[in-house]
């Protein structure tokens, strides 16, 4: 055999080798995709209701961190509640700073949903116990169902009664007579022992099922691009004789027809959390998801707009020009732009949250140019730190669509993760963050294009 046949040979065997690491490698990392056959109806019903997200959905064998199971909290709180989560005005914790889920773990502090380990710390990428589990999941439970009769009668003897802290057994009872926490066998707790993420799935999708937070659907589809509707103001008919004219003023009784549409076609209002978390590529949304946004904040939203999402359970979003926030209620006058005050604000959180929208940049140069872009940059910088501040949002629009490259820089730098233009488009998986576009929503915009714009699949 000469050197060149022996050579090939050993090329030949190599490759063999490598071809079946690989296999092995794909079929094992397939593996840890996919539920088991005990978990796979949650695993599927939790993603469907966009309560977990792709990151833990990756490894379903692995156990799940603290952060993880904050995240699903919280999610199950605002998919059951409908309600927008605001943003943490402080750190609660010193240690998360660098956590995927910073702003979650901070959410569900704020709600009462998890305490720490003290001193100051979350340990977010620690892993968390099963009793800590039940803890979480009790709480969440107090406070999505308040009215439930949580006084069980703690008549169990397990076997590893020894192990389980005094403060978590309240939680383990109430959840073992529930049937959503089940032992590992023998009346077996295992109280420290760890949960994989597709156990946690499990546990959570079986409290929300069994008090009806979510709902399983078959077949559901997924959007692939999401519209963002945008409004301004808001006046009856009868009482529009001012801005007849203006493409910024919506009747209330077209408002209200559009919003009927939307619910009598099954479509579903998000959250710019929602929203921004499938931008990433870290959840899947329903077909049907529509964002409701306005900008400026004037009184006519919450007078108006504010009922009627309310009856459809709907929830939206008002950019705010935080200068213009009166300290207390304004006498509505239609003639006149009048301004949600800081009382009707915090009145109305149950269905808006409010993101910025300039401080007191909210104006155009003399050549129709934003202050946005054509004032000094220290100036700039200064008003949106403000705006984020007192509003305590991550998110903005820019006034009268303006912005550019330094504009981005400056939201980046002061913390901001999204903002928005009035570009008509939509918003899908990958976009870049800080220039997602809006359907600006005028009078001139009939039914018909009305549905076609909110009907994604065309």
């Amino acid at each position: 055999m000469n050197l060149l046949t022996r050579g090939m040979k050993r090329i030949s065997v190599l490759s063999l080798i490598f071809f079946v690491l690989i296999a092995i490698v794909g079929s094992q990392s397939y593996a840890q995709r996919t539920a088991s056959s005990w978990a796979r109806a949650a695993v599927d019903g939790m993603e469907q209701n966009g309560v977990a997200d792709q990151r833990i959905m990756g490894n379903l064998r692995q156990n799940i961190s603290r952060e993880e199971f904050a995240l699903l909290t919280v999610n199950l709180y605002q998919k059951s509640t409908c309600k927008p989560l605001k943003q943490p005005k402080e750190e609660p914790f010193h240690d998360i700073a660098s956590s995927s889920y910073r702003r979650e773990i901070g959410q569900a502090y704020e709600l009462g949903l998890v305490k720490g380990i003290g001193e100051g710390k979350y340990n977010p990428r620690g892993t968390i116990t099963r009793q800590e589990i039940a803890v979480l999941l009790y709480n969440t439970l107090k406070i999505l169902a308040p009215n439930d009769d949580f006084d069980i009668n703690d008549d169990l003897i397990f076997e590893d009664n020894q192990e389980i802290a005094y403060w978590a057994r309240p939680a383990i009872v109430y959840l073992y007579k529930k049937d959503i926490m089940k032992g590992t066998g023998n009346l077996r707790i295992d109280p420290k022992g760890n949960t994989t993420r597709e156990q946690a799935l499990t546990l959570v999708y079986k409290l929300a099922m069994e008090k009806k937070f979510i709902q399983h659907l078959e077949g559901m589809e997924y959007a692939q691009k999401v519209p963002v509707l945008v409004y301004h103001h808001l006046l009856k008919n009868e009482e529009n004789k001012q801005f007849l004219n203006n493409s910024a003023v919506l009747s209330v009784e077209r408002f209200e027809e559009q919003m009927k549409m939307l619910y009598d076609n099954g479509y579903k209002t998000i959250t710019l959390g929602q929203l921004e978390s499938f931008v990433k590529g870290h959840i899947r949304l329903p077909k049907k998801s529509v964002v409701i946004t306005f900008d400026d904040g004037y009184l006519s939203n919450y007078l108006y707009a504010y009922p009627i999402l309310k009856q459809y359970g709907y929830t939206a979003a008002i950019f705010m020009i935080t200068e213009v926030i009166p300290s207390s209620p304004q006498h509505f006058n239609p003639d006149k732009l009048n301004y949600m005050s800081w009382i009707e604000m915090e009145k109305s959180e149950d269905c808006f949250e409010f993101p910025a929208h300039t401080h007191g940049l909210h104006h155009l140069n003399n050549k129709n140019i934003s202050f946005l872009v054509s004032q000094p940059k220290e100036i700039i910088e200064k008003d949106l730190a403000l705006n984020r501040q007192l509003l305590n949002t991550t998110y903005f629009a820019y006034p009268y669509g303006q912005y550019n490259r330094t504009t981005i820089g400056i939201l980046k730098q002061l913390g901001y993760s999204m903002a928005f233009n009035t570009k008509p488009g939509y918003v899908k998986s990958g976009d870049a963050p800080y220039e997602l576009k809006r359907f600006s929503i005028s009078p001139a915009v009939t039914m018909e294009e009305f549905k076609k714009i909110v009907e994604t699949s065309k």
